[in-house]
C-alpha cells in the first residue's frame, strides 16, 4: 500500500491509556499507510498484539513535545474531541506552524443528545464522519457548521475487519469464543460506560443477568474499559461471584468486529457498539433503567432497530428474548438496513477516504490562518 502523497509527514496519535482508541486509530493508520504513536506502554503493547499490519511506534509521554509534533508531523489524526484545537492554537502561537488535524470518531454515539451544548467538536479544524446520521446530528447541534472541514468515511471499521478477517477471527476464537464450555447461542451484552448523561446500564443490571442466565445461553460481556476504572471493586465482586463456564468477560480487547461476527444475539445501553451490530443484521436488545424518553429523546434513535427490554421484564430477561427473539429477527430487519444505511456510507473503499481527505487538506485553510 502506498503512502498518502498529501500526508506523508502524517501520524494517528492515541495519548490515551485507554485501548478502546485503538479500533479506530490502527485502521485509520492502515488505510493511509502512516504510523500508529502511542504513548502508553500498555496500550502500546496491546497495538503491537492486536495491528500488526500497523506500524506501532512508542513516545513516551514525557518525550511527546509540543516541538516534537511540530518537528516531526505536519498532519495528527486523533480521537480525542478536545485536543485538535487545544493543539493547533498552542503550536501555532509557541511555535508559528500551521498544523492540521483530523478528528477520527470513536463509534456513532448516541450519547451527547442530552446536552448538545456540550459537543467537543465545535469549532475544530478537519472531521471525519461515518455517514448522514453523524452529519444530521452535529447539523441540529449547531455544530457541523463551525469545523473547518469535513468528509464522510463510511465503515472503515469493518472494512478493516473484511481485509485481515482471518487473522481477526483466529484472534476471536482463541482469545474469546473458545473459553466457553459449549457452542450454543451466544448473546453479547455490551455496556456503555457511566457517563455525565449515566448512560450505562452495567452496575444496573449485570449482577441481576448473571444471577438468571440460563444454562442453554453463553453470555459475552464486552465492557467499556472506563468501566472497571469507575468501580473496579465491583466489577472484580461480578466477575469472581458469578463466574460460570457459560460467562466469559472479554479482557482488555480493543477488537469488536470479529465479535459482533460471531455473536448471535446483541444486548446493550447507549454504546456505539450497536450501531456496529447493524452491519450483521443480529436481532438486538435494548436496556434504558434511567426510562430516558424516546419521544423526547434523540439518543434513543438506535432502538428502533431492536426490542426495548421493559423494566417489568427485567427480572426475567432472558425468557421475554426468547418469546421475542423470532419476531425481533423479522419485524425488525428493514428498519435495521435503514438505519445502517443512514450511519454508513454506501461503497466507500481506502482509496476514496485516502483521496477525500487529501482533498480536504489542499482545500481547507489551516486554523487560525486570516
Amino acid at each position: 500500500m502506498q503512502k498518502s502523497k498529501n500526508l506523508k509527514r502524517s501520524i494517528c496519535f492515541c495519548s490515551s491509556p485507554f485501548s478502546h482508541l485503538l479500533d479506530h486509530l490502527a485502521p485509520i493508520a492502515y488505510i493511509f499507510n502512516i504510523p500508529l504513536v502511542v504513548t502508553d506502554e500498555k496500550v502500546y503493547e496491546l497495538a503491537c498484539k492486536y495491528y500488526p499490519s500497523v506500524e506501532i511506534i512508542h513516545v513516551a509521554e514525557k518525550d511527546c513535545s509540543l516541538t516534537f509534533l511540530a518537528e516531526n508531523f505536519d498532519t495528527i489524526f486523533l480521537s480525542c474531541k478536545h485536543w485538535s484545537r487545544d493543539l493547533a492554537l498552542s503550536i501555532k502561537n509557541l511555535l508559528g506552524k500551521d498544523m492540521r488535524f483530523f478528528y477520527v470518531p470513536h463509534g456513532n454515539s448516541d450519547k451527547g443528545h442530552i446536552d448538545p451544548n456540550e459537543d467537543l467538536l465545535m469549532h475544530q479544524d478537519l472531521t471525519l464522519l461515518y455517514g448522514s446520521h453523524m452529519k444530521d446530528m452535529l447539523e441540529n447541534r449547531g455544530v457541523l457548521e463551525t469545523l473547518n472541514g469535513f468528509t464522510t468515511v463510511g465503515n472503515f471499521r469493518h472494512l478493516f475487519y473484511l481485509e485481515n478477517k482471518d487473522f481477526y477471527d483466529d484472534v476471536a476464537e482463541k482469545e474469546i469464543f473458545s473459553k466457553f464450555e459449549k457452542k450454543q447461542t451466544t448473546l453479547l451484552y455490551a455496556p456503555t460506560w457511566k457517563d455525565p448523561e449515566d448512560s450505562s446500564s452495567f452496575f444496573h443490571l449485570c449482577e441481576d443477568m448473571l444471577k438468571s442466565l440460563p444454562d442453554h445461553y453463553n453470555l459475552l460481556i464486552k465492557l467499556h474499559p472506563k468501566i472497571e476504572e469507575e468501580n473496579p471493586a465491583k466489577l472484580y465482586y461480578y466477575m469472581g461471584k458469578h463466574e460460570k463456564p457459560n460467562v466469559f468477560f472479554v479482557p482488555n480487547s480493543p477488537i469488536v468486529y470479529p465479535i459482533l461476527a460471531r455473536a448471535d444475539v446483541y444486548i446493550g445501553d447507549f454504546s456505539s457498539i450497536g450501531y456496529d451490530m447493524l452491519t450483521f443484521d443480529k436481532p438486538m436488545y435494548f436496556l434504558n433503567p434511567k426510562k430516558r424518553d424516546a419521544k423526547k429523546d434523540n439518543g434513543l434513535f438506535l432502538f428502533q432497530a431492536g426490542i426495548e427490554i421493559p423494566e417489568t421484564s427485567y427480572s426475567e430477561m432472558f425468557p421475554f428474548i426468547e418469546r421475542t427473539l423470532i419476531a425481533n429477527k423479522k419485524s425488525n430487519k428493514e428498519i435495521r438496513r435503514k438505519i445502517l444505511e443512514y450511519t454508513f456510507e454506501k461503497a466507500i473503499d481506502f482509496e476514496s477516504i485516502t483521496s477525500s481527505a487529501e482533498q480536504l487538506v489542499k482545500t481547507t485553510s489551516p486554523l487560525f490562518v486570516k
